[in-house]
């Protein structure tokens, strides 16, 4: 089969959800299959990586333009007006030329590719216009709506405004799955679904979760060797939605007790602070920026424990988490929310700690030193090789694949 996935950032960084993508790509392609990848960056090009055909398409979003934050744009208050008066015009669709250009580029790869099935990845947002789009011109062609990131399962204030994006959502959100021919969704968001108003698409509905967990070995947990213990984070920073401060300030109380540090592989709202706390601790807390998962992937290796900060809202789990447990290091998890879906996940693995961001520092310092003493005392902990299954990437390539 050839499949066409489309994404936003995929190459050369690859966000959460093109990590995702790489997992069960890497399957398919184990399985003989020919696989392009259509995402953003800045110009189109055509680049064979190894067997994977990787096509870009020029969008503004990688002109500088992140998301939906006017806000960052350096223009005139006029154009600042007309862009958000565009924005509420177009919503959830920030640049409706960027789906014009994806769209435009996927229907000449699915002529020039004989592509058999089409999979539209949630984010970008583009492709809820894309796909009603390409099923108006290749009826016959299966449209495959993998969702990491939920269109409607957001926000659900109805105050103002709000009231009327969510709406606006909802709409593109129908138009959306009656093109599909099937709609993979996380489990976290299996309430949501579970919604009488999808009854008449539920034929069309899977459920999957994301496909992060793959163990590198079968393995039995062995402790630091070094005098200094190093902490990782890995993933993205935003106000709202996960935020450090309250992590960091445990760190430091850690830092008394211990000799540590903690590495932050991220990007988002909270560079410059990390850069500004890097320098205040003096190198405890280390700021490395985003890179490419080769990378990342070398450093988890060598971590020694593995820091997990939880979301603001309770729908919403990090795909990493499922990468972290693939390493069998331990993992301490931040927690925000009273009701974290977090929680429940860590408490199938052996190594994780969960802490509570509204407990005291002190406290909370203190369990992590008495972790960290209990890890030394003992280091025969197994991590069972059959656990989240659904996390597995042979898992979702089953439901990508049409007989």
């Amino acid at each position: 089969m050839r499949y066409l996935f489309i994404l936003n950032d995929y190459f050369p960084l690859k966000n959460a959800s093109g990590a995702c993508v790489e997992m069960v790509i890497d399957v398919l392609l184990k399985h003989n299959h020919d696989v392009h990848i259509l995402c953003a960056l800045d110009d189109d090009m055509d680049i064979d990586k190894e067997g994977l055909l990787i096509h870009t398409v020029k969008t503004t979003n990688n002109q500088n333009v992140k998301g939906s934050n006017l806000k960052s744009l350096d223009v005139g208050l006029i154009k600042r007006l007309s862009l958000y008066i565009s924005y509420l015009f177009n919503y959830p669709i920030q640049f409706p030329r960027d789906a014009k250009r994806y769209c435009d580029r996927a229907i000449a790869l699915i002529k020039e590719y004989s592509i058999d099935i089409v999979v539209g990845v949630i984010n970008p947002i583009e492709t809820t216009v894309v796909l009603p789009r390409l099923k108006s011109i290749f009826n016959r062609l299966p449209l495959i709506v993998y969702e990491l990131d939920s269109i409607g399962d957001l926000d659900n204030r109805n105050g103002g405004i709000r009231k009327l994006l969510n709406y606006k959502r909802r709409i593109i959100e129908k138009r959306l799955y009656n093109s599909a021919d099937r709609i993979i969704y996380m489990k976290c968001h299996e309430k949501y679904f579970a919604s009488k108003r999808f009854d008449t698409i539920r034929s069309k509905l899977s459920v999957s979760d994301f496909p992060m967990y793959n163990p590198k070995n079968e393995y039995s947990f062995n402790y630091i060797s070094s005098d200094t213990i190093c902490f990782i984070f890995s993933g993205s920073l935003y106000k709202t939605i996960r935020e450090p401060q309250a992590v960091i300030e445990i760190l430091k109380g850690v830092s008394k007790q211990l000799k540590i540090t903690c590495s932050f592989f991220s990007k988002g709202s909270y560079e410059d602070y990390l850069k500004e706390e890097e320098k205040n601790t003096k190198g405890i807390i280390k700021r490395k920026g985003f890179v490419e998962s080769r990378i990342i992937e070398k450093e988890y290796d060598q971590a020694d424990i593995l820091i997990s900060i939880g979301n603001l809202m309770p729908n919403m789990v990090p795909s990493k988490l499922y990468a972290y447990m693939s390493y069998g290091k331990p993992i301490i998890h931040f927690s925000f929310i009273y009701n974290d879906p977090c929680n429940e996940i860590l408490q199938n693995y052996p190594l994780a700690l969960i802490l509570s961001v509204d407990d005291s520092i002190s406290i909370n310092a203190n369990r992590i030193c008495s972790f960290i003493k209990g890890l030394e005392s003992n280091n025969n902990h197994v991590i069972p090789d059959d656990l989240f299954p659904l996390n597995r990437p042979e898992y979702t390539e089953k439901l990508f694949t049409y007989e």
